[in-house]
């Protein structure tokens, strides 16, 4: 009990994305290290992206013109 009042048990549910695929990845290397010191009440999990096609605005052909000279 903490103040009188039971302590929370819930899980907190956290999804964390890596933008790399190479194994070498730091990125997916800091990730392994947060999911291994992560607190028992975190639970984290890997959404794999690594099969989204790429998005490449020049090669959307409906982008509006107006906004490609804005960026």
């Amino acid at each position: 009990m903490l103040n009188g009042r039971r302590e929370a048990t819930h899980v907190v549910k956290i999804g964390y994305i890596v933008g790399s695929a190479a194994e070498s990845s730091i990125n997916k290397k800091l990730a392994k290290v947060l999911v291994d010191q992560a607190p028992e009440r975190v639970e984290l999990n890997y959404i794999d992206i690594h099969e989204l096609p790429l998005y490449h605005r020049d090669m959307d052909e409906d982008f509006p013109p107006d906004l490609a000279h804005a960026t």
